[in-house]
């Protein structure tokens, strides 16, 4: 009996103990450590910090991938064209915009390393113009958005800063991940678009009869 009794205030003291330690911090992501880091510099440098924003991690990310699906390592994408066109494309709108990519750097210290060792990389994690970042790591593959609406002189970097061209081209768009028994015509009869105007945004997909469940389908929203 006596034992028992032990045994139970031992468990309670532990119970006790275990909540009064602090809850431990959720381990900063690959790609927030990026901007903490970018952040870090740019606060050396007397410049105010980029604001992450969600929308363009997910269009960075959307390059990543494609870089990584379509077996190639470039700014223009054969799927998206320029990044301008592909924030575009994406509905984001901007005064000044750029890019950096990266491949085969472990982690987030060592490609912000390789970065800032680089003038047209270091120019745009610098850059003033710069209000925004979106940051993406994907099977070895590292890109970063920056956006900006600030009027600043100067001009950007050969890693991809560039004022905008006229609006046109390409729509903006909405990604859609397709579902079992979806067809294009579904997908554009359901957000009450043309089928043309569909087919004309997804330039990737080689036959329009033939789309397969987890694939993305961009939407054109206008």
């Amino acid at each position: 009996m006596r034992f028992r009794q032990h045994l139970v205030h031992i468990v309670l003291l532990l119970v006790v103990a275990l909540a009064a330690l602090p809850l431990a911090a959720a381990a900063a992501t690959p790609e927030q450590t990026v901007v903490e880091l970018v952040n870090a510099e740019r606060a050396k440098a007397g410049l105010p910090p980029l604001v992450h924003d969600a929308r363009l991690s997910q269009i960075a990310l959307i390059k990543a991938q494609d870089m990584y699906r379509n077996h190639y390592f470039s700014h223009t994408s054969p799927t998206y064209g320029s990044p301008f066109d592909m924030l575009k494309r994406f509905g984001v709108s901007y005064a000044y915009a750029g890019e950096n990519i990266a491949k085969g750097y472990p982690d987030a210290k060592s490609v912000m390393a390789g970065w800032m060792g680089s003038p047209g990389h270091r120019q745009n994690i610098l850059h003033p113009a710069y209000d925004n970042i979106g940051v993406a790591h994907y099977n070895g593959i590292w890109v970063q958005l920056f956006t900006g609406d600030a009027t600043v002189g100067g001009q950007g970097s050969a890693s991809g800063v560039q004022k905008p061209a006229q609006p046109g081209g390409t729509p903006a768009v909405v990604p859609y991940t397709v579902k079992p028994g979806d067809t294009l015509y579904r997908i554009a009869k359901a957000y009450g678009v043309p089928l043309w105007k569909l087919i004309a945004a997804n330039p990737q997909i080689k036959n329009p009869n033939l789309i397969y469940v987890g694939q993305t389908v961009y939407v054109p929203t206008r």
